[in-house]
């Protein structure tokens, strides 16, 4: 009896590569990690341009430290350094202080212009906006010497 060879199955084909979805997963990691990357470097700029704004008595003591890193300098050279940047941060202050009602003047006529455009749901809107963007620019000034 001759039994006659039972062929064997064909191999199924070959999946296909799918090389471009590899490919289109690691673009979309990279550009994820890119727009979270944007985000908090944003984030920190934001953070410390407020911390500056909001509390400008520490600016010299913080620009002192980046100094004394960077350019290396002495003990001596940066309590120098200091003693030029207080003082200047206080004459800064005095500015600030001089000139803040007409910042303030010309913020409440944008403000009021722009209120007249609006019909009284967006002017709502728009007067929280306002003050939220006013109080994060336009912190209260320090107390002034009494009189």
């Amino acid at each position: 009896m001759s039994a006659s060879p039972t062929p064997l199955p064909s191999p199924a084909p070959a999946r296909p590569r799918r090389r471009w979805l590899k490919i289109l997963l690691v673009l979309l990691v990279f550009f994820a990690g890119a727009v979270v990357g944007a985000g908090l470097g944003v984030v920190a700029v934001v953070h410390r341009v407020r911390m500056f704004i909001e509390h400008p008595e520490r600016t010299p003591a913080m620009f002192t430290e980046r100094l004394k890193k960077r350019l290396d300098l002495t003990d001596a050279q940066a309590d120098q350094v200091l003693h030029i940047l207080e003082s200047h941060e206080k004459q800064l202050e005095a500015i600030r202080v001089e000139v803040r009602p007409q910042v303030e003047a010309q913020l409440a006529g944008a403000r009021r212009e722009i209120s007249a455009l609006l019909d009284d749901h967006q002017r709502l809107l728009w007067d929280e906006m306002y003050e939220r963007l006013h109080r994060s620019l336009l912190p209260p000034l320090p107390p002034g010497p009494s009189p």
